[in-house]
């Protein structure tokens, strides 16, 4: 088994820097039923099934699950996590017999039967092995069941990772790690605020996606890259955010489908940059450069991390200028977004102080970094 290095940070700090905001559970079943709507998944088909949940943390995800009716397998290495799963349990008076928690990793699971919804949420694109999580996963769905994971971007990625790296440019000097929580959480607390929907404190979500170092994994796993390792008897049901469009006749089964989404893939996945823009095509040309160049942004920015070296910071100014002309092509403010934080590091360079808030298109912009994928496994043998 490959480390887990999310785990092995969770376990260190014993966290579980997951916790939902719960004030309205209606409202929190409501983001889930939608999640799960776009995904072709309406919250009735969880009602009587046999669900496995791999990661579930602390639980309040899965609390819409059990709410709407499925009974849950739960693979949960964390002890923290599963203390806080169970209480949340208690506390909405979930039946003992409709969930077991496994105090395991997936790697490590013995599993003996097929599940009708398989879900991994929210951490298989920063881990190493996920090709062998997938497989794993891929063989305990039922024919005609559903399976759930997440993909991450690095295109989706590009503003928190710049912010991310802006953020570190300030932590540099800090070795404390409380200082650098508090720092880091009057950085982002604001411009949080920006995001509809955001359900996690800023603290947390500064420690599991700023401050923890299992953030910088160099292999992400896109939606490209999930569609290519499911088996051939799994076929797309939706995505979150939707981009892929079907004219395929019903009747066509010999329908090129992966071949189709991953040229809408390469000519739509710009448009995970900026959550409020309006669909663009790119070239297929423009894009695959375009994805190349931020990959090396993000290479750069996480070496920093590492280094806090100043060519770094020179070389990934270059390397966003180099990339402004594709942005305005996308939208304006992605241009300026690229063209703020090309100085706000050359001021945070010179020593300079800087109010953040000024710069109203890198401190109000997020990304779309994050994707779910759902795959199905047909009901009948016929390829």
């Amino acid at each position: 088994m490959k480390n887990n290095k999310y785990l092995e940070f969770y376990g260190e700090k014993g966290i579980s820097p997951v916790k939902q905001d719960l004030s309205d559970i209606n409202i929190h079943c409501a983001k889930r039923e939608k999640l799960y709507r776009q995904l072709g998944i309406p919250c009735i088909a969880f009602e009587g099934k046999n669900i496995l949940e791999v990661g579930p943390g602390s639980g309040y995800n899965t609390l819409a699950f059990l709410l709407w009716g499925g009974a849950c397998t739960l693979i949960e290495p964390n002890k923290t996590g599963v203390n806080e799963m169970r209480k949340l349990f208690d506390t909405y008076k979930i039946p003992n017999d409709n969930y077991t928690i496994e105090e395991c990793t997936i790697e490590e699971a013995n599993l003996q039967e097929e599940f009708d919804i398989v879900i991994a949420e929210g951490f298989l694109p920063m881990i190493d092995n996920h090709r062998e999580i997938i497989e794993k996963l891929s063989r305990h769905v039922k024919r005609g069941g559903v399976i759930v994971i997440t993909c991450i971007d690095s295109i989706g990625l590009f503003l928190e990772q710049m912010k991310k790296l802006v953020c570190h440019i300030l932590l540099k000097d800090t070795p404390d790690y409380e200082t650098q929580v508090k720092i880091a959480t009057e950085f982002f607390q604001g411009q949080l605020q920006h995001i509809k929907g955001m359900s996690r404190s800023p603290e947390e979500w500064v420690i599991d996606n700023i401050l923890n170092p299992a953030a910088n994994t160099i292999n992400l796993l896109n939606i490209k890259d999930a569609l290519e390792i499911f088996p051939e008897q799994f076929s797309f049901l939706g995505s979150s955010q939707r981009i892929f469009t079907d004219y395929s006749w019903y009747k066509d089964l010999f329908y090129q489908e992966k071949e189709e989404l991953f040229l809408q893939y390469k000519i739509k996945r710009h448009n995970f940059l900026m959550a409020g823009l309006k669909e663009t095509i790119l070239p297929e040309k423009d894009s695959e450069l375009f994805e190349k160049e931020i990959e090396e942004i993000r290479r750069d920015a996480i070496e920093y991390e590492k280094e806090h070296s100043i060519v770094l910071l020179d070389r990934i100014e270059t390397k966003l200028a180099a990339i402004r002309e594709t942005a305005l092509k996308i939208d304006k403010r992605c241009a300026d977004f690229i063209e703020e934080t090309i100085e706000i590091i050359k001021n945070l360079k010179k020593g300079n102080k800087v109010a953040f808030e000024t710069y109203r298109t890198f401190y109000t912009s997020s990304g779309r970094s994050q994707q779910y994928l759902s795959m199905v496994r047909d009901k009948v043998s016929w390829r």
